[in-house]
């Protein structure tokens, strides 16, 4: 195909988890909207990553989006069903 093309499933990996390390950087500093964007640059890249969609969640409830916030929760569970943070986010939004 295309010698040295960069387009492989691990650069994916890595713009998935330095999206998702950006996010909560932001989050925890209480840059939300801009944690909002990382994040969901984060699971665009990593889709199957359960704690990137919880963080989105957190995120989005923090900025009073709370429909999108469930279906991120709702997604980080249906990846991994043990996940409690989730679970508590989404709970707290009944």
């Amino acid at each position: 195909r295309y010698p040295g093309f960069f387009r492989l499933p691990e650069y994916d990996q890595i713009l998935a988890r330095w999206h998702a390390d950006e996010g909560a950087r932001l989050g925890a500093a209480g840059e939300l909207e801009q944690a909002r964007a990382h994040l969901e640059k984060s699971v665009r890249y990593g889709p199957q990553v359960a704690s990137s969609w919880s963080m989105l969640g957190g995120a989005l409830h923090g900025l009073g989006r709370i429909a999108q916030a469930r279906e991120a929760w709702q997604k980080a569970i249906q990846l991994d069903p043990a996940d409690q943070q989730s679970r508590s986010g989404l709970e707290a939004t009944k």
